[in-house]
């Protein structure tokens, strides 16, 4: 039903080609609801995966053998995702003496680790996040065997990631490269405790977890790059898609990454064939490709979130840009301000209904501190990939890389002034069904009713409504 009511919406009438669509919808749900079922309570989570696990003393060692999945992280504590035969594995282990990668093969002797469910209502539920991206237990590491390297294509990913990380580390001042490391390659290591707990204070953690902003910026880099290098413009975009693809599996291939490239790359046809694009569909396309390769990520926040927050932007990028038209804004630095505090409300507003039912914390500061941290995070990043591209001629890299130290520098205090001010980590109780449905439908409805001029009595009746509530 929700299919095809977001359908019918985008599509504006019912026919034939929703009615199709509509029915293939339902039968694939179906089919994955009798393959996979996630709706196993919390309590019960670590006893239903020791029958899957398959061992007879649960208090004794098991032996488990399987591939890393995904990136490590070192941060805290050494956490991975094994591979098995029996499912997805979460791996707490001391660092290693050798060095993890993905792909590699490994034999653990382990022991079963317990996740406490929630003990408050509406408490984060950490077994419900890891069920949702497809954990099946977690164990804790005792010993740790290398049994086999990763196959071919990973030694690639892991030997590219190698030499960025270095490249990186090595133009970058010494105190500013963690936190440009996890910007532009995902990873933690390395980086202060501390500084991360800001970024969560401050709402500001999705800098930290790349995503479209980086995506589109490495793809406007290398289109100006080819252009200086007069290449085809046809040609320049397949090039750039090809990169793209080798940076998702480079820097971790997060959710929020693997969106931005989908909406990329279905960009491609349109230009090869030069047809209009719309980029509603490729944000559709993006999650349908999602959903169809990793169905669980429909549970997790980070889907829910990087989906919804694109869907608004685009939904409100022509009302915000009438609304800068009528205002007569010019001026390219109020432009930046205007526009980036509507777009900073609305994505607040489309995520509070999300954020109040989960982490049940939100950061009004955020409204005013997206100010700073996008044209400092936007300097930064582009200064990164300068530094990269100009690695081989030392003198221009380090210059990159001292200006992507001072913009890291300038972030970091402005995320820490954010986190520790009035407004910063705010806790919210969740929000009944009723109000969070009618604050998607006001969010929904509010661009069609402002091109007819009558915005502002619809923000006049949602006031009244949220004021009495």
């Amino acid at each position: 039903m929700g299919f095809l009511v977001m359908a019918w919406f985008l599509e504006g009438r019912i026919g034939k080609r929703l009615v199709i669509q509509s029915l293939l919808y339902t039968a694939w749900s179906l089919y994955l609801n009798t393959i996979w079922n996630p709706q196993l309570p919390s309590q019960t989570w670590m006893s239903e995966t020791k029958s899957s696990i398959r061992v007879s003393d649960p208090d004794a060692a098991k032996i488990l053998t399987g591939t890393v999945s995904g990136t490590p992280q070192f941060y805290p504590t050494c956490t991975f995702l094994l591979s098995t035969s029996t499912g997805l594995m979460r791996i707490q282990a001391h660092a290693p003496d050798f060095l993890l990668q993905p792909g590699q093969s490994l034999k653990l002797e382990v022991t079963e680790s317990s996740i406490a469910p929630p003990t408050n209502p509406g408490q984060f539920d950490f077994p419900n996040y890891l069920r949702s991206i497809g954990v099946r237990a977690n164990f804790r590491a005792e010993t740790m065997t290398l049994m086999g390297a990763p196959p071919w294509y990973q030694r690639c990913i892991n030997s590219i990631h190698a030499t960025l990380d270095a490249c990186l580390t090595g133009s970058v001042p010494a105190a500013q490269a963690p936190l440009l490391r996890a910007c532009l390659l995902g990873s933690m290591e390395g980086l202060d405790p501390k500084v991360v707990e800001d970024f969560r204070a401050s709402g500001m953690l999705h800098i930290l977890a790349i995503s479209g902003q980086h995506i589109g910026l490495i793809a406007l880099i290398l289109l100006q790059l080819f252009s200086l290098l007069r290449l085809h413009r046809k040609i320049a975009f397949v090039v750039t898609g090809v990169l793209i693809g080798i940076y998702v599996p480079v820097c971790g291939g997060s959710i929020s990454v693997l969106r931005s490239a989908l909406m990329f790359w279905c960009i491609l046809p349109g230009v090869l064939w030069e047809r209009p694009g719309m980029a509603m569909n490729n944000l559709g396309w993006a999650a349908t490709l999602s959903l169809f390769c990793m169905p669980y990520q429909i549970l997790s926040l980070g889907f829910q979130l990087s989906f919804a927050a694109t869907f608004f932007l685009i939904l409100y990028s022509r009302t915000l840009a009438g609304v800068l038209k009528r205002l007569k804004i010019r001026n390219p630095v109020a432009t930046y301000v205007v526009s980036t505090a509507l777009f900073s409300l609305v994505l607040y507003l489309a995520a509070y209904p999300i954020l109040a039912n989960t982490v049940h914390c939100l950061s009004p500061s955020s409204l005013l501190g997206n100010l700073a941290t996008i044209a400092l995070s936007s300097g930064m990043l582009v200064a990164s990939c300068l530094t990269l591209l100009c690695h081989p001629l030392p003198w221009m890299g380090s210059g990159f890389g001292e200006m992507a130290g001072t913009f890291s520098q300038a972030l970091a205090a402005s995320v820490h002034a954010l986190a520790h001010g009035s407004g910063s980590a705010q806790s919210v109780s969740t929000l009944p069904w009723m109000w969070g449905l009618l604050l998607i439908l006001f969010l929904l409805v509010f661009p069609y009713v402002a091109a007819r001029g009558r915005g502002r009595l619809l923000i006049l009746i949602g006031i009244t409504i949220f004021s009495g509530q």
